[in-house]
């Protein structure tokens, strides 16, 4: 959003994932992601999955680095995606 869908983060390195069960044709997982520290080669995140509530994939200390959002979608594209999964309003 801060480079108007210009960059992206490309997670480069993951810590400790684990994957605690399948999802599956027709579920739709929650994802939520934390940004836990900024640093010179990139931001670390933490964050988790869950189906109806059940955590699905937990994953700590992953790096992620800018890159140019162009060369992997349309900064366009970039922002239909980002209208149709964030809803600030659920996280009042």
């Amino acid at each position: 959003l801060s480079t108007d869908f210009r960059q992206m983060g490309l997670v480069v390195k993951l810590g400790r994932v684990e994957f605690l069960d399948a999802l599956r044709l027709g579920q739709q997982a929650e994802i939520e992601v934390t940004l836990r520290q900024g640093r010179e080669e990139g931001f670390v995140l933490s964050g988790a999955g869950r189906v109806d509530g059940r955590p699905i994939i937990t994953g700590v200390d992953c790096l992620a680095v800018p890159v140019p959002a162009d060369d992997y979608l349309s900064p366009e594209d970039l922002r239909v995606v980002f209208s149709e999964i964030y809803r600030p309003e659920e996280n009042k």
